[in-house]
């Protein structure tokens, strides 16, 4: 009897996680089509990549304040239980999520530049802080459900599974839009384009809301029962950020986030025109690599999650971003035109050690529940609002860089064939370019299992 109700308990538990990582789906897709399609979209509209780059990187720096302020914010509210402290800021948020990434993804064919700085501009601030009214107390939650570091793992296990399937839905509505509309966006039709990035920003944000709601229908029982932290919040912004910067967890684990997300941010920038212009991809075959990439991710991270419980989340997650280094940086120079096999075999592998990140994700929520324990204050909110804004800035930096970089070799704006040249040099910064932020990464992660940071919540 009491190892059926185990079974009983054990089945919830898997419910309950699924159910909230459920809320990544929509939230992904989103972010692929902010990574993938945004740059190329405001270019092939008539906006100068260094212009494109420099919006796209101010509207992120507002993160540097709105992240952990919706943080202390929701650590602070007043409430009895983890429902009243941050599911009722995500329903608030995402309605308003949905509406600005429709906005976004639909600028005026006739616009002229200036006008076109200043809607991706808007707009994208909007967007940012609407999704800080989402992920910051949708990701602290995880904090307040989970028992222990293990569960903890099991949560973020789970994200990134539906982080798979939301970059699958993605990268899919734009190529299947296509399709039924009988249309070739390799052939350089700017307004099929922009048509086509407006409708699927307009299914993707339909999906987000979906989800999101999907997500915290599931979670509202148990956020109703679950007791919110007995600690007060921090009092102050500041007082966050002192206790995020005396914790050498938070630092280090942080510092390797951010480099990551640097390499993602040229990564994804630079993945349309280095598929489709340096390799001559279609749509549909980008789509394909792309998804076998998510594919991979989805069935590796419940491995990562077992073995990490076994062999050491720190380990592990070394392990992966070294991989993740030496396969970019070696690969992506060598793709002769066309190379369909050995680019699905690359992403491939590159999933496979990519999925290693929930391990991190796992181990800053082991730094958040301990430093709580420590300071006698209620700091998830605070802390992985911090997380963002890192993460956000260092993908704001790498935004840049990528707009930066486009217009120093010579990029032109508007969607238009390129020299072989710049093609060239796009495949060397997808490649040992993006490798050298992943190095860093390896490095910080590196530093702190020689300087022994290790969490509770961690072993080797």
């Amino acid at each position: 009897m009491s190892s059926s109700a185990g079974k009983s308990t054990r089945g919830q538990s898997q419910w309950l996680k699924s159910g909230y990582g459920s809320a990544e789906v929509g939230l992904v897709s989103m972010e692929v089509m902010l990574q993938v399609y945004l740059l190329e979209l405001y270019v092939s509209a008539g906006l100068s990549p260094a212009l494109a780059g420099t919006a796209l990187a101010l509207a992120v720096v507002w993160d540097a304040v709105s992240d952990p302020l919706m943080g202390l914010i929701s650590d602070r509210t007043t409430a009895a239980t983890a429902r009243g402290k941050r599911l009722w800021y995500v329903l608030l948020g995402a309605p308003f999520m949905s509406v600005s990434f429709l906005y976004l993804f639909s600028p005026d064919a006739q616009a002229s530049e200036s006008l076109l700085f200043w809607q991706l501009l808007g707009w994208y601030l909007i967007l940012n802080t609407a999704i800080t009214m989402v992920v910051v107390p949708y990701l602290a939650l995880i904090n307040d459900l989970a028992k222990d570091a293990r569960e903890r793992a099991g949560f973020f296990g789970w994200r990134l599974v539906f982080s798979g399937a939301g970059l699958i839905l993605g990268l899919a509505i734009p190529a299947v839009l296509a399709i039924a509309a009988g249309e070739s966006l390799e052939s350089g039709d700017r307004e099929a384009l922009l048509e086509n990035r407006s409708e699927s920003s307009l299914w993707i944000a339909v999906a987000a809301l979906f989800f999101v709601v999907v997500a915290m229908a599931t979670v509202w029982r148990a956020s109703g029962s679950a007791r919110a932290d007995t600690f007060g919040g921090a009092s102050r912004l500041m007082d966050a950020f002192k206790s995020a910067f005396r914790s050498r967890g938070f630092r280090f684990v942080v510092a390797a986030f951010m480099f990551i997300a640097m390499g993602r941010a040229v990564n994804g920038s630079l993945a349309l025109i280095f598929y489709k212009g340096t390799l001559g991809f279609t749509d549909q075959q980008v789509a394909l690599a792309l998804m076998g990439l998510s594919v991979t991710v989805m069935a590796a991270t419940p491995a990562w999650v077992h073995f990490g419980g076994r062999f050491g989340k720190l380990r592990l997650s070394l392990y992966g971003a070294l991989g993740l280094t030496v396969l970019t940086a070696v690969t992506y120079p060598l793709m002769p035109p066309q190379s369909v096999g050995p680019v699905l075999l690359v992403v491939v592998i590159g999933g496979l050690v990519a999925s290693s990140v929930v391990l991190l994700e796992a181990l800053f929520s082991d730094v958040v529940q301990e430093d709580g324990d420590d300071s006698q204050l209620s700091l998830g909110g605070a802390y992985y609002g911090l997380w963002r804004t890192a993460t956000k800035m260092a993908r704001a930096g790498g935004l840049a860089v990528s707009g930066a970089f486009l217009w120093s070799i010579g990029f032109e704006e508007g969607g238009g064939e390129q020299s072989d040249g710049v093609y060239r040099a796009v495949a060397w910064a997808f490649g040992p370019g993006v490798a050298v932020f992943f190095a860093g990464g390896t490095w910080v992660l590196w530093s702190m299992r020689q300087r022994g940071i290790l969490t509770k919540g961690d072993k080797e």
